[in-house]
C-alpha cells in the first residue's frame, strides 16, 4: 500500500532575521508604546507610609544630596478611608492635595497614585458608583475584606463608574497625578466583554485617559487568558499599545537580580514589548538588613549598588520596594557614591534612552536588544542571552549579579566592531571574550565604535 508522502516541513520565510519579524510583529498587532520622555528618567515609588511633609523632606533630600527624580509615586497608604481600595487621598497623609500636586510640579516632577480595582460596601463614594453601576457592582470580598465590591469592565455602566471613582479623587483646581498606577493584584475585578481579558480593556481605558496605563503584567494568566480553551487575543501582545508593564513583586537578592538580566530581552524579544519595568532593588524578603527608617529593612550594600547599576540601563529605573530603603544616603560610604553616580548617568542617557524607545515604537526592535538580534549568525549571542545584552543601537551591557565589592564578569564582545569601557577608556577587540573586573564603582559598559 503507497502512502501518501508528508509535505516538507515550512520553513520561517524570516530564518534568522529577528529583527524584520519584530517589525511585521509591530505591524500586525501594533507598535510598543512609546511614554512620555520624563518617564525615562529616575522613578521613586518605596511603599512606605509617609506624608506630605515627610515626601516634600525627601524631595529636598534628593536634591541637596545630588540624587535626580523624575517621577514621585504614592502608594497605596495615601488612600481614604481603607489603605487598600479607598476612593479619597487621606486628609491625615496629605492635608492638602491640590497644594502636593501643585508643589511636585512646581518641582519638575511627575506623580503618580497607586490603585487596586474595588471598592468597600462603608466607602462614602460607593452609594454615587453603585448608582452609576445601575446597581449591578457585585459584592465578592478581597484583600480590604468581606465588604468589597469588584467592577466589570466590560459592563459600561460599571467601567464609567470605576473611571468616576479616579476623577472625584483629582482635587478641583488640580490636574491631579500624571499617571494611575493599577496594582492588578488580589481583586476579583473581570471583563465580561467578549475576547478581550480585563487588563487588556481597562489598560486602554487608562491610556485614553493619561496617555499610558502603568500596571502589573500579565493580569491575563489570572483572568485565564492564556490557558483559555479558545484564544484570547490579549496580553502582552496587546497590552504593548498602552501599557508599561511591571513585573511584580519580585524577591531580592541575588538570583532575581540575574534573572532579570535577560528577563527584558527575552521578552521584548518575543512579544515586541519595549517598556518593562522592575521593581530596582526587589520588592521584598530576601537579603534584608535593618533599614534607616521605623519598620524599614535594606538590602546589603553590594546588591543595592549593583541593582542600582542594573536599572540605569534598562527601559524604566524605577527604586521600588516593600518597606526597603531605596535611596542612596540610605547606603554605606561605597554603595552610596556609585548610586549617586549611576542615577545620575541614568538622567545623562534620558536622551539616548528616548531615542532608543522611538525607535523601538518605529521599527519593533526594543530598547534592550537579546544580542542574537543584532548578531544571529554568532552561537556566543545565544549562549550569553542571560548575561549580557544591547542598550539601543550602541551599548553592550552586562550587569554583575554576583556578591562582593568586586567582582569579575565574562564579557563576549561581538565581532565586527571595537568595543570601549565607558568607565576606563580601555578598548576591547570583537569576537573576543574577555574577564572584566569592576568594583562598586563601575561595571561592565562599552561603546562600539
Amino acid at each position: 500500500m503507497c502512502r501518501p508522502r508528508r509535505p516538507p516541513p515550512r520553513r520561517s520565510p524570516y530564518g534568522q532575521d529577528f529583527t524584520r519579524g519584530l517589525a511585521d510583529l509591530s505591524t500586525l498587532t501594533g507598535p510598543t508604546k512609546l511614554l512620555p520622555k520624563w518617564a525615562y528618567g529616575v522613578w521613586y515609588s518605596e511603599y512606605y507610609d509617609r506624608t506630605a511633609t515627610e515626601f516634600q523632606n525627601l524631595v529636598a533630600r534628593a536634591k541637596a544630596e545630588g540624587v535626580p527624580l523624575d517621577v514621585l509615586v504614592l502608594d497605596t497608604d495615601i488612600k481614604a478611608p481603607d489603605k487598600w481600595n479607598g476612593w479619597s487621598i487621606d486628609p491625615t497623609r496629605i492635608p492638602d492635595p491640590k497644594a502636593f500636586f501643585d508643589w511636585a510640579k512646581k518641582q519638575g516632577l511627575h506623580t503618580g497614585i497607586n490603585i487596586h480595582p474595588s471598592i468597600l460596601g462603608s466607602d462614602p463614594k460607593f452609594a454615587q458608583a453603585q448608582a452609576t453601576a445601575k446597581g449591578k457592582l457585585q459584592r465578592v470580598g478581597c484583600n480590604g475584606g468581606p465588604d468589597c465590591y469588584a467592577f466589570d469592565f466590560g459592563d459600561p455602566d460599571q467601567l464609567k463608574a470605576y473611571l468616576q471613582l479616579h476623577d472625584a479623587m483629582i482635587p478641583k483646581g488640580s490636574k491631579g497625578p500624571d499617571l494611575w498606577w493599577l496594582d492588578w493584584c488580589c481583586d476579583n475585578t473581570k471583563s465580561s466583554l467578549a475576547g478581550v481579558t480585563a487588563d487588556a480593556w481597562i489598560n486602554q481605558q487608562y491610556a485614553d485617559k493619561t496617555g499610558f496605563a502603568f500596571s502589573r503584567a500579565y493580569g491575563s494568566l489570572q483572568a485565564g487568558g492564556y490557558s483559555s480553551p479558545t484564544p484570547v487575543s490579549t496580553g502582552p501582545w496587546a497590552d504593548k499599545r498602552t501599557t508599561l508593564h511591571f513585573t511584580g513583586d519580585t524577591t531580592s537578592d541575588w538570583a532575581t537580580l540575574q534573572m532579570e538580566v535577560g528577563y527584558t530581552p527575552g521578552e521584548s524579544a518575543a512579544t515586541g514589548l519595549a517598556a518593562v519595568s522592575h521593581d530596582i532593588g526587589g520588592h521584598t524578603g530576601g537579603l534584608r538588613e535593618p533599614g534607616s527608617e521605623p519598620g524599614s529593612t535594606k538590602l546589603p550594600d553590594d546588591l543595592y549598588a549593583r541593582w542600582v547599576q542594573f536599572g540605569t540601563f534598562q527601559p524604566i529605573d524605577r527604586l521600588h520596594s516593600n518597606h526597603s530603603d531605596r535611596l542612596p544616603w540610605q547606603y554605606g560610604p561605597a554603595a552610596n557614591a556609585s548610586a549617586k553616580k549611576f542615577l545620575n548617568l541614568r538622567k545623562e542617557l534620558q536622551p539616548y534612552t528616548y531615542a532608543a524607545a522611538k525607535e523601538a515604537t518605529r521599527t519593533g526592535t526594543p530598547i534592550v536588544r537579546s544580542m542574537y538580534l543584532a548578531y544571529p549568525n554568532e552561537q556566543a549571542a545565544y549562549a550569553t542571552a542571560g548575561s549580557e545584552y544591547l542598550y539601543g543601537p550602541d551599548y553592550l551591557v552586562a550587569p554583575v549579579t554576583t556578591p562582593g565589592d568586586t567582582a569579575t564578569t565574562s564579557v563576549w564582545f561581538p565581532p565586527g566592531d571595537n568595543w570601549t569601557d565607558i568607565f576606563t577608556g580601555k578598548t576591547y577587540r570583537g569576537g573576543t571574550t574577555q574577564n572584566i573586573t569592576t568594583t562598586l564603582d563601575t561595571m561592565p559598559v562599552f561603546k562600539k565604535h
